[in-house]
């Protein structure tokens, strides 16, 4: 009499968020070309800098408090947070899905697959949980972790998620190069390492070698 032994193989599948499941990259520009400028007096040189520094910043995992107070003058902490703040609500004003994002999940969630995000955290503590919570999204994951509040890593994250939930592969998505690279050099247990190509608003060579023009 044969024996038929069920094996059972848990996939997980972990999404970055911005610039893979949320473009909230639109309101930058108009936040520093129309609104920074009704808050402080700054030049249109600096502005065009500033956003430069932001989207190396975003690339390079740099919060605003990293940065802005070397480079916007007379920046004090009671003007930081009035402007980090006037910077989320604009950012969340303009946020929309990237195209496809809850067909994807849908079909993710129905076909058995475990479903996790591991993102940093924004500048305010809290507020990428309810960016997450604000596009409905929250309903598609088993886990929301949250670099920076949760865990210091997303190595840290990715480790946890495989262990807690026994997962046999693990994929995880990102936009951003270098996210991959970390965790390819410090995990033992690789995940698959999904390159999302986000179009950012600004090129560089770096993200788009052959599409890259020096302004």
């Amino acid at each position: 009499m044969q024996t038929i032994v069920w094996c059972i193989i848990l996939i997980g599948v972990v999404f970055d968020i911005d610039g893979v499941l949320i473009n909230s990259y639109n309101g930058i520009e108009y936040f520093y070309r129309r609104v920074l400028p009704q808050i402080i007096d700054i030049d249109q040189r600096l502005i065009d800098y500033l956003i430069e520094l932001e989207y190396i910043g975003e690339l390079t995992g740099l919060l605003r408090e990293d940065w802005w107070f070397k480079y916007i003058p007379g920046l004090t902490e009671e003007l930081y947070d009035k402007l980090i703040t006037r910077y989320w609500e604009v950012r969340i004003e303009n946020s929309k899905l990237e195209p496809g994002v809850i067909n994807v999940l849908e079909y993710l969630a129905n076909s058995g697959y475990r479903v996790f995000t591991v993102s940093y955290r924004d500048d305010i503590y809290g507020l990428k949980k309810y960016r997450i919570e604000l596009m409905d999204l929250d309903k598609f994951f088993h886990e929301i972790i949250i670099v920076g509040e949760d865990f210091h890593d997303r190595v840290d994250g990715l480790k946890y998620l495989v262990k807690k939930y026994d997962l046999n592969k693990t994929f995880y998505i990102d936009d951003k190069p270098l996210n991959l690279l970390m965790i390819y050099i410090e995990m033992k247990q690789k995940p698959v390492l999904i390159h999302y190509r986000f179009k950012h608003n600004i090129e560089y060579p770096w993200i788009n070698p052959e599409g890259y023009s020096s302004q």
